[in-house]
């Protein structure tokens, strides 16, 4: 499941073009009617080519339904022209609205956003923690006073379900104790909206690393760099290069992942990738991901350099808004990346040294 230009340029395409559905919504001159409704038949096909062209197979047939839910809309001889107007309005308005619905669904897709797969490490998910995760994408989504299809954001978000209902079930079994709100819908999920209860709890639960203490490690499950791989950097020689500084990041970002500062996890991975480039002969970590190793190296630093990049120079550079979102622990979640590149690191330097 991919998309293929940056998340942000496709995020910007689908609000160009239900901007441009905006701009047609309210028209009322009767010679136009005909001429508009090809115009939103121009749009709409617009946006499947578009879908079409940027994402991979999986992905445009979840995206291509937010086009494909339309109810019957009467243009026809033998109604007011008042009515057909009104009844293309609410045509527009409805695929308006189903667009809202799809940048929602967007917003919180961790693939997406960040561009990679997530498939392995949410593949054995507990029950309890599919009740977490679903939690804190309703709490994500909750200022959009909508109710969301909870299978669509599992399945958005790669965490494998052990069969086909348990969407609904995991749904069922948060609406039992009060955290969501569920609407019938046929197929495999439901459509649920977090409460005021459910927005307590994942509060709750979202706070409790920061009340760990200063000893993060003690729990192995808690840190973003293996602690065998940090062994490993420790022991090794190198007349070239001295490994202290990057054992102490990696040391200083399990010790702050495992406090839940999520945004020093962030910058310590942008002073790695400061750090390293030295060591494959290079000056910036741009040229490392374009020039050093094979395709499947290149892939994963290409995914550092420029997804955890930006992510790492938005908390350093913005300046304080009117609102802010706080990252967690899945925006920062590029773990499996810097493991890849601590490990090539551990070879490369090793053959050189034999």
């Amino acid at each position: 499941m991919e998309i293929k230009i940056a998340f942000n340029e496709f995020d910007l395409k689908i609000k160009e073009i239900n901007q441009k559905l905006n701009s047609i919504s309210t028209f009322k001159v009767q010679d136009d009617l005909e001429s508009v409704r090809k115009e939103y038949e121009s749009i709409r096909s617009s946006y499947i080519e578009f879908i079409r062209q940027n994402t991979s197979e999986d992905l445009m047939n979840d995206l291509l339904i937010f086009v494909q839910e339309e109810g019957q809309f009467n243009f026809g001889i033998g109604i007011p022209f008042h009515q057909a107007v009104k009844n293309f309005q609410d045509r527009v308005r409805k695929q308006m609205a189903r667009f809202e619905n799809l940048l929602c669904y967007l917003s919180i897709s961790d693939p997406l956003i960040s561009n990679r797969s997530f498939e392995t490490e949410r593949a054995n998910f507990t029950v309890g923690q599919k009740q977490l995760f679903l939690l804190e994408k309703l709490y994500a989504l909750r200022k959009a006073d909508n109710y969301f299809n909870t299978y669509l954001i599992f399945k958005l978000n790669q965490v494998e379900l052990d069969n086909p209902n348990e969407a609904r079930e995991i749904t069922s079994l948060l609406a039992k104790f009060g955290y969501v709100e569920t609407i019938g819908l046929t197929g495999p999920g439901l459509l649920a909206q977090i409460t005021s209860i459910g927005k307590a709890r994942y509060e709750e639960e979202s706070s409790k690393p920061s009340q760990k203490g200063s000893n993060s490690q003690t729990n192995t499950n808690e840190v973003f760099v293996d602690l065998d791989r940090i062994e490993d950097l420790r022991n090794l020689i190198s007349p070239k290069h001295d490994f202290r500084k990057l054992v102490k990041l990696c040391e200083e970002l399990n010790d702050n992942f495992g406090k839940g500062n999520y945004l020093s996890v962030a910058m310590l991975g942008r002073a790695i990738l400061d750090h390293v480039p030295p060591i494959f002969g290079f000056t910036s970590f741009n040229e490392v991901a374009n020039n050093y190793g094979i395709r499947s190296f290149k892939k994963n630093m290409d995914h550092l350099n420029t997804s955890m990049r930006s992510i790492a120079d938005n908390f350093l550079h913005s300046p304080i808004r009117k609102t802010e979102s706080l990252p967690n622990a899945s925006q920062v979640s590029f773990s499996p990346d810097i493991d890849v590149l601590l490990a090539e690191i551990i070879r490369k330097v090793t053959d050189e040294a034999v």
